[in-house]
Order: structure tokens, then sequence, then C-alpha cells
């Protein structure tokens, strides 16, 4: 069904989406329906042991995970989580937050623009979009089962990782505030028993390099230790049309410093250590890790995909050479010359102590303490670089009559940023884990408190320094310049966030077949502080922080398992984000309330995996984060922002498939469809907008691989072929879309709307290895690998400032060698 309203068509998904969802659901019943009844007819005999190392050989493996906060099967828990293995994390290359998306349904990442290199996540139509001082996201994510606040380490390179978990649907209950989308878990690897170790070197294009080294000690009595290195360089893929440029930030760090625009853009160069002591004894475990991590990195080239008139006209007068193209897809080069290099740096300690009291009982302490800092040193967010004021009429326009003509053959800049911060953060959690013939329960406590600094490079306790703005000149390349309205900058913003909760969840085991859940969580959040985000000189304004609420977050559901193979789950659950104020707006708890149902079955005899959740959820005071340059009235000294804004609802599915059809062949799929909707929408959002699009929310996501490992080649190698592709559906990167005006034409806002999508694309990645060479009596393995086979180039993020829409992009085609050794 097609409904029109005005000039625009929406296509009703309802039919479509039930229709889907029926046919999936109605598939997997009639398997797993034929899997009881052959079960109930012809049960099992004993297999052989040829027979056995067959089943080992072709049927699917069983996967541990911790998405109830205990290890359990994969198939056992009423939960839609998606685990990747070690394999799984190799084949597809997933080094960053940003390779996980193509990998689970209903996920996307991205990375904003503004030189942080902080992780953003979409889970079933929670979108977490923020950096603002404070504030949280709807995505938690996990390491080692500790919570890591906004940017404290997101951005880091995954050196060893044991496994990563993403759970889907709000998770309130067993992992807190924050999680109203689901989870991200990443654990690392404890010390091995064994002495031995693993290094890895590849290199490809764009003067990639990256190698790993773990070592393990082995057992020294009760002791056992590791520790991984991993370094990783990689020239950006696009060019800069003004490297080179001489930023001189003496005026805002009071002594002589300076920044220079570099060639390539999205360059990086990180390199970190993970270190693990294990100490074990009957039935008392301790596990202490730690890991730091520096990276040096360019932001992503930026480019626009709209401008204004007054902006094209302002571009008109440069030197075509140096202007930044006006297009949807990847442009070779761009005009970003005040992209200078950021850094961020970080650290962690995590203690895990665990003792089991009896075979019902068992403890849990996890205790950690991280660092990060980052210094977004001064990038561009509007993708037009740096123009020069050469006195042409147009800068009286944009900078006004006297400041355009004391300033001529000076820098201008559409918009830029300067931006630092730090996090600090303590935890501490107890937990106590019981099981009984009747009941499986996790009970529990937690205390969570997160320090957090902003500022502008250069600022201090004292004074404003180099904060910017839209429509900015900059004689001599110095920043501040203060000689133009509200010129100066933002002073040290602080805030402390302190949660206190206490947890816990029951599984009921009613009969053999038949569980119930339930789980019930109360958390109480403290934050405090000064908000200086919209200092000036001119204007010294100070907001002080003092927030204070509480929650209760809960679920309950009930679990059949007609066999072993397959368990039908359905739940209510429930979550929430945290409130707060920014710039003196406030903005409350944002709430999630879900229903879920789902089939879980391993048939054929462990060759098919079938895996399928319906989900339905409503999002009350759905935080909205933006530039204040959107609001009404603007606020554009608000680099960013956050408000309530309004109410939304999402249905969807998503279905995962694995089958093994013989030995050496496997396949894989996942298929995730969301449905999202603003049902409500404040004015403070909506106001001098004509339309108003949900953002960064694909309805369809697509993933599938295909891989086959050949009989012994000679003497041991074997070789491995893999593909794999990811898709994602048009999506709208800019929600609003400014009112027609007298600087506003139609012409400028349907170009406006069609710059704000992006369309439909895949990624395809593929692998080639052979396994079990031997160098040196070493075994080892050789991979040939490609990511986005097909160099996709369409936009991944974008960011409207009204009067142009910047934009970044897939990264380009990248192919290398990769050689892995273990000893």
């Amino acid at each position: 069904m097609i409904i029109h309203f005005g000039n625009r068509a929406f296509h009703r998904p309802d039919r479509c989406f039930f229709r889907v969802a029926l046919a999936a659901s109605a598939s997997t019943c009639a398997l797993c329906l034929a899997s009881v009844t052959q079960a109930q007819e012809q049960p099992r005999a004993p297999a052989s042991r040829s027979s056995d190392d067959a089943a080992e050989q072709r049927g699917l493996e069983e996967i541990v995970v911790t998405a109830q906060r205990r290890e359990q099967r994969l198939q056992d828990v009423p939960v839609a989580v998606t685990a990747l293995t070690p394999e799984a994390i190799e084949a597809n290359q997933i080094q960053s937050f940003r390779d996980l998306g193509g990998t689970v349904p209903n996920l996307t990442t991205r990375s904003g623009i503004g030189g942080s290199n902080a992780p953003f996540y979409t889970i079933r139509g929670e979108h977490s979009n923020t950096v603002a001082l404070g504030a949280e996201r709807g995505v938690a994510y996990y390491i080692d089962d500790v919570y890591i606040a906004a940017t404290n380490g997101g951005g880091a390179d995954f050196a060893t990782v044991e496994q990563i978990e993403v759970l889907r649907g709000p998770q309130g209950t067993l992992f807190g505030r924050n999680a109203t989308g689901g989870a991200v878990s990443i654990r690392t690897p404890e010390p091995a028993d064994e002495f031995g170790g693993r290094g890895t070197i590849s290199y490809g294009n764009y003067d990639q390099l990256r190698t790993t080294t773990t070592l393990n000690s082995g057992k020294f009595g009760d002791f056992s230790a590791k520790v991984s290195y991993v370094h990783s360089d990689r020239r950006g893929d696009i060019k800069n049309l003004r490297p080179g440029v001489v930023w001189d930030f003496s005026p805002a760090f009071g002594r002589p410093k300076t920044f220079t625009s570099t060639k390539y853009l999205g360059s990086t160069n990180s390199e970190g250590v993970q270190a693990a002591a294990k100490f074990e004894s009957g039935d008392f475990k301790a596990v202490y890790r730690f890991d730091w991590y520096q990276s040096d990195f360019v932001q992503d080239g930026t480019g626009m995909t709209f401008a204004n008139t007054l902006v094209r006209n302002i571009l008109a007068t440069q030197d075509p050479a140096t202007v930044t193209p006006i297009q949807l897809s990847r442009p070779d080069a761009v005009n970003n010359g005040n992209a200078v290099p950021s850094d961020l740096e970080g650290y962690g300690h995590t203690l895990v102590a665990q003792y089991r009291v009896s075979d019902a009982i068992s403890l849990k302490n996890i205790v950690a303490y991280r660092k990060s800092e980052y210094a977004a040193n001064w990038t561009d967010i509007s993708g037009a670089g740096v123009i020069i004021n050469n006195g042409a009429p147009i800068f009286a326009s944009a900078l006004g009559p006297a400041l355009a003509s004391t300033t001529v053959g000076a820098p201008f800049l559409v918009q830029a940023t300067a931006t630092s911060g730090t996090d600090r953060q303590f935890s501490e959690e107890f937990q106590v884990n019981y099981n009984s013939g009747f009941l499986t329960a996790t009970v529990g406590g937690i205390y969570f408190e997160n320090r957090q600094t902003r500022a502008g490079i250069g600022v201090d306790t004292a004074l404003g320094r180099a904060r910017s703005g839209a429509f900015r000149v900059y004689p001599n390349f110095a920043v501040p310049f203060a000689g133009q309205p509200a010129g100066g900058g933002g002073r040290l913003s602080r805030v402390t966030t302190q949660s206190y909760a206490v947890f816990g969840q029951g599984e009921f085991h009613i009969t053999p077949k038949i569980d119930a859940i339930v789980g019930a969580r109360y958390t109480k959040d403290q934050r405090s502080g000064t908000d200086r985000t919209v200092t000036s000189n001119a204007n010294p304004v100070v907001f002080p922080l003092d927030y204070e609420s509480s929650k209760i977050t809960y679920n309950v559901g009930l679990n059949f398992k007609p066999n072993d193979d397959i368990l039908l789950y359905g739940k209510f659950s429930t979550g929430y984000i945290a409130g707060g104020s920014i710039g003196g707006l406030p903005y409350g708890s944002q709430t999630a309330k879900s229903l879920e149902g789902g089939i879980k079955a391993d048939l054929l005899d462990r060759l098919l995996r079938v895996n399928l959740a319906v989900f339905a959820v409503k999002y009350d005071n759905v935080q909205f984060s933006g530039n204040g340059g959107a609001l009404t009235p603007p606020r554009p000294e608000l680099t960013n922002f956050l408000v309530s804004a309004g109410a939304a609802k999402a249905h969807g599915f998503e279905i995962e498939t694995q089958l093994a059809p013989a030995r050496g062949l496997s396949f894989s799929g996942g298929l995730g469809y969301t449905d999202f909707k603003f049902t409500r929408l404040e004015p403070v959002v909506t106001a001098g907008t004509a339309y108003y699009e949900p953002i960064n929310r694909p309805k369809w996501t697509v993933n599938l691989s295909g891989q086959y490992e050949t009989e012994p080649l000679f003497d041991d190698v074997r070789m491995t072929f893999r593909a794999d592709g990811n898709y994602r559906s048009s999506q709208h990167l800019v929600a609003g879309i400014p009112v027609l005006s007298a600087s506003f034409t139609q012409a400028q806002q349907d170009a406006f709307r069609e710059a704000s999508v992006s369309k439909g694309y895949w990624i395809v990645n593929s692998r080639v290895s052979f396994d079990g060479l031997n160098i040196g009596g070493a075994d080892a393995s050789l991979a040939f690998w490609v990511r986005n086979l097909f160099d996709e180039d369409k936009p991944t993020t974008m960011q409207s400032l009204v009067t142009v829409i910047s934009a970044q992009y897939e990264r380009a085609r990248t192919y290398g060698i990769e050689l892995a050794v273990n000893f």
C-alpha cells in the first residue's frame, strides 16, 4: 500500500513485514515440528566413533555466550544475540568497532564527524549518536564485563579478542542503564595453560601494516600470564586539496604551538598492549587484565553533499583546484585544510575474582578503573575547508562589511571545531550466582562513577581558548581570533556521573521443558558539575549541573524447550538512558519497553541452525543530539546539544541461519528488518523544518557468507575460500529539512532532501588462506584478503549545518596479504 501525503509517497511496510515475518516463522516452526516428530519416531542410536568424528567435522560448533551474565550455550539463551568467534573475527577482518556492522542483523556502526573517533551504534531503531557533555548512549559497550562510558576507549583497535557478542533489544536488568537498544560485549582471552604464542603480520594497499604478537607463559603452579602487542597504521584514502597549512595555536595555549594539515585524510597510526595474569587454585580463580592503547589519526575525508546559495557563491570565488566537490559519492580529494592529526590514549585495569562456595552457589566480583584522553586538535565539520577571503562582495554577507573589509587575505572557515576530553571511570560489581534443580539466579549490586571533562583545545580553568563557530576568519592562521562577534571560546567543563544499582534475575524451572524468567533492577543516577560549553569572552555564562533520578527496569519471560535442540521464548523487557542537561537545556531519561518472541533451533542433526526473533518496542523521551544551529531559536554557540525529542516506536525481526551441508563447506546468513517511526516530536527539534526524518536507521540489513575448506593439498596444507556480503538499505542521514523561505527556495529544499539520503548498497569482502603450513617447525597460515571488493563509495555519516551538509564515506577498497605463525 502507498500512502500519499502532500507531494510525498510513503510505502506502508506493515503488510510486507507481517508476510515476511509470518513466512519466516512458519518455515522455522515447520522445520522444528519435523525435527520433533523425527526425534519422537526415530530415537537417535548411539553413534560409533567414526560417525562421531564425521558429525564433528560436519556439524555446527557449540558457542558459549554470557548474554545473561553467566556462561550458557547460545541456543539456550532467550536473547537475540549474535556471537562472533575468533575464526569469524579473523575471517571478517574485524579490527575495530566500524567493522562490526556488516556481520549482525539490525546493527549499523559508524564514526562521527568531528575527529573524536568515537563509535556510534544503531540497534532496532535505537541510535546512539552523541558525544555531548555527560551524555550516555542507548547501546551499552562492555569489555570483559565492564561497562565503558561514552568515549572511554570505544575507538581503540581490537588486539586479541576471544569473542564478540551483540545483544539486541533492551537489556536493562542485567546490563543496566544505557542498554535500551542492546549491548556490545567484548571478551578477551585468559592466559593459556600451555607455553606458546602467535604472531601475525599483514600488509596491504594504502601502506597498511598491522602486526600482532601474543605470548603465553603457560602454568607455573597456580599462576599463568600472557601479553599481547598490536601495531597498525595506514594512509588515508582521500587526498587533501589544502595540505601543509600551518595553524598557529599559540594564542590558545599561551605558548608556541602549531598544527599542520595533512596530505591524506583518514590516516591512522595506533598501537596497544594487553596483559593478563591468572591465579587458579581449587574453587578460587582471579584474573587481572591490563590494556593500553594509543592512536594518532586524521579525521576521515569530509566532503559536501549540499551547499546553499550563499556557500556556493563563496566557493565560486576560489581557485577551482582547491574546492571540495559537492556530490553524493566519495570524492578523490577534498579541501580539509584545517584537518590536523588528532590523538587518543587510554588504559584500563580489571580484576575479576570468582569463588565457588558449593555446587549451587558461586560468587563473582569485578572491579575496574579506566582512563581515556582525546584531543581533536582542529577538525573540519563543514567539508568546505580553508577558503580565502579575497575581498569579493559575498564575504560581506557572511562576515559583515566591517570584518570582511579588515580581514582580506585571511583564511575563512564555514565551521570548524577544536575539542578535547578526559574520562576517568571506576566500577565495582558483586554477583551471587545460584543454581539448583528449580532455580537458576543471578543477583548483585554495582557502583559506577565517571569523571568527565570537555573543552576546547588549549583550554585551562581560567580562560576561554580555541572554540570556533560558523563563518569565522583567522588572520595569519592564528587561533583563536577574538576580533569577531562571539569570539573567544568555551572554558573547561566538568561533570561527574555516579550510579548505584541492585539487580536480580531468576530462571524458574517449572517443568523439564518450561522455564519462567523474572528479573528487576533498581538504579539511582546522580550528575553534578559545571557546564561552560557555551561560554564566550563576551558572555561568560556558567550552568551548574545538579541532576538526580532513579529507575526500576525489569523483564519477564517464558521459555519452552520441546527437546534439547529447540527453544521457543517470549518476553517483555525494559531499559532506560539517564537524563541530564547541556548548555542549560534539560533532557529527561529515555525509556524503552519491548515485547519479543523467538525460536532457536538446531536441525538436521546439527547441520542447520535457525534463530528467529520478532519484536515491537516503544521509546519515550527520545534523546536527540545535534548542532545548536538547528534549534529554534538557533544556538550556534552549542556545537552539540541534547534534548528530549518526543516518542517513537519500532517493530521488526531478525533471522540468522547457519548451514554445514558437507565437510568443509558452510554457509551463514542474517536478515534484519526494523520499521522505526516517531509518534510524537517536540517543537524544539521540529520548528523551522518542513520534514523530519528518522536518521541512521536503515529498514533492511542483510549479511551472507560462504566458506569452503579443501581436503589436504599436500602434507597438512588446506586451502580455504571465504566470501562475505552485507547490505544496508537506503537511509536518511540528516533529520530536519529547512522550511521554504526567501533564502531557501523550493529547488534548494528538494536538493537538500536528496542530498541527505544514502542509497542502499552492498559491501563484499573475500579471503583465501592456506592453512597448515610448516615454517621452521611452527604451524602457519598465509591469507590474501580484500575488503569492499567493489569499491562502494556511499556516505556513511552526514551532518547538517543548514548552510551545508557535510559527509564521510565508506572507506575505499583495501587488499593485502597476512602471515600468521603459531609457536
